[in-house]
């Protein structure tokens, strides 16, 4: 089976602003499709609230010298690094900046569909255990956040 091979369309536009207009466009189209879940209505989210690229770029580059929400603990690598809503989309979270924050890879496995005020509350629980008790069981809540996401691919 061969795949047909889109032909390149050029388009001719008559002014600056009618290009931009069609950049935006397209900008918006790309950035709509990453978010289909939305467009299908598995989340309650209105469409307004999805901050574009450009945005979305500029709250990154204000927040400085990343440090981990939930631990306060500096993050150093920028692939260790993750943005997490603090209230899950799936607990009718927006997607507006003000729900975003900045997390370790580890931190947002583990935290999963929790708030991120119930999180911090059980990372506060169980800083109070034995190290090996409380890495136990930050690990099998990562494991399970994974096996949860590959089971329903």
């Amino acid at each position: 089976m061969s795949r047909k091979k889109k032909k390149k369309v050029e388009r001719v536009f008559s002014s600056e602003e009618e290009w931009r207009k069609y950049k935006g466009q397209q900008l918006r189209t790309n950035h709509l499709a990453r978010l289909k879940k939305i467009a299908k209505g598995q989340y309650k989210a209105r469409m307004d609230e999805v901050p574009m690229p450009k945005v979305f770029a500029e709250w990154l580059k204000d927040k400085g010298p990343f440090v981990d929400e939930y631990t306060g603990e500096p993050i150093l690598k920028r692939s260790s690094m993750e943005v997490d809503h603090n209230i899950p989309t799936s607990r009718e979270g927006s997607f507006s900046l003000s729900n975003l924050v900045i997390t370790s890879k580890r931190n947002n496995r583990a935290k999963g569909d929790l708030t991120g005020e119930e999180y911090c509350a059980l990372l506060r629980t169980i800083a109070l255990w034995p190290t090996k008790a409380s890495e136990s069981v930050i690990t099998r809540l990562i494991r399970a956040s994974c096996t949860f996401v590959r089971r329903w691919k």
